[in-house]
């Protein structure tokens, strides 16, 4: 979903609170360019803008994954970006981010730094070809790992989780689009992606003798789909709809057996099942509605996701996500907001079932579930320097 053009951002926002407190997501490369422009020459017919955005936010969440706890968050995050527009309808867009992320009762402190770069083309008046590339680092140490609990010298439980680093990923990615305008202001965009995940570690994985515990998740993601974009009402409601389908498979972790999660990748016994390989379609809604004279606005989301296990379904799930948000401009470069999002996630009968190696579910059901929640204000600071040749 995307709010108005050079304002302060939600979706921004979300991927560092929602996105790492939830998933992971990819930045919005089209951050707050109108604020606070100075101009100067920089010759004939180029132009360059500089942009650069400082976000603060405390927030509050509610489950992570599987983890059930409750903690306050604070984030900071620093982006500049550095747009050049160049003659023969070419345009060229560096970037680079920092973000941090602090906890005060659990230990899932964050730090990400990313850069990339896109490429865009006018191929004709209503249509754009555009390539865009980035990589980064999201640093997370010394994480509470649920399947290492802390034992003392007599081999007894201590209640307390040993902390790892295996959750910190390098990143690499890339993405080509066809972004054609319609009548109205409307946009259909066609996009294809993909990006590598390479996590660290752990000192205690023995990916001979016991590959399925403390397994490093290095994935790829492959995949593509549609965006639609318009607006209506004179521009006060922007709305998108989005369509995506990706493959992801795993380079060491195996597919699990349907109800018991058995891998058979321990030496002996019968061959390992197939690495983990998924089919996940996303479909999502957003709406941004202004408010002029109370100078904000509205913004609403809603999405599903279906993630299918190809192997025998393990982790095949449905999910519902939701957001709901406030901005507020109370100035040209100062904005604030507002913001809940949540996720519902239930998997099938063919994932967890009580067995002799898997305890009943917490709540009596048949069925596993998560949910996870996220409460938090922003406010944003931004400012840049652009500047036009005569």
């Amino acid at each position: 979903m995307r709010g108005r053009k050079d304002t302060f951002s939600i979706a921004r926002f979300a991927a560092v609170v929602a996105a790492s407190v939830l998933l992971a997501h990819t930045p919005n490369l089209n951050a707050a360019e109108s604020r606070g422009r100075l101009n100067f020459e920089l010759g004939r017919r180029w132009r360059l803008r500089l942009p650069l955005s400082l976000q603060a936010a405390l927030g509050y969440l509610d489950g992570l994954g599987t983890r059930h706890g409750r903690d306050a968050v604070a984030v900071v995050r620093l982006k500049a970006t550095f747009r050049f527009i160049l003659p023969r309808r070419l345009e060229v867009k560096p970037w680079l981010s920092f973000a941090s992320r602090e906890t005060f009762t659990e230990s899932l402190a964050e730090r990400s730094i990313a850069g990339g770069a896109k490429f865009k083309a006018r191929l004709a008046k209503r249509l754009r070809i555009g390539i865009e590339g980035q990589a980064g680092l999201k640093s997370r140490p010394d994480w509470p790992d649920q399947y290492q609990p802390e034992v003392d010298a007599g081999g007894n439980p201590t209640g307390r989780l040993l902390p790892t680093d295996r959750y910190t990923y390098r990143h690499v990615g890339a993405r080509l689009f066809l972004r054609g305008t319609l009548a109205r202001g409307m946009k259909l965009e066609g996009h294809a992606t993909t990006r590598y995940l390479d996590y660290e570690d752990d000192p205690n994985y023995d990916g001979a003798n016991e590959p399925t515990h403390l397994t490093p998740a290095d994935k790829v993601y492959a995949g593509g789909g549609i965006r639609w974009a318009g607006k209506a009402f004179a521009g006060r409601w922007r709305y998108s709809l989005q369509a995506d389908t990706t493959w992801i498979h795993y380079f060491k972790t195996y597919s699990r057996d349907a109800g018991t999660g058995l891998t058979h990748a321990n030496p002996g016994g019968q061959p390992p099942n197939p690495l983990q390989r998924f089919l996940r379609v996303d479909l999502t809604h957003g709406s941004r509605i202004e408010i002029p004279r109370a100078r904000s606005a509205v913004v609403v989301g809603i999405g599903f996701e279906h993630n299918n296990d190809l192997f025998q379904g393990y982790y095949t799930w449905n999910q519902v996500q939701w957001t709901a948000g406030v901005e507020l401009s109370i100035a040209e470069w100062m904005g604030l907001e507002v913001r809940y999002e949540g996720r519902w996630r239930r998997y099938t009968s063919s994932g967890y079932q009580q067995g002799a190696n898997h305890p009943p579910l917490d709540d009596g059901d048949t069925t596993r579930m998560s949910h996870a929640h996220a409460v938090a204000g922003l406010l944003e600071l931004a400012t840049g320097i652009s500047g036009l040749s005569t």
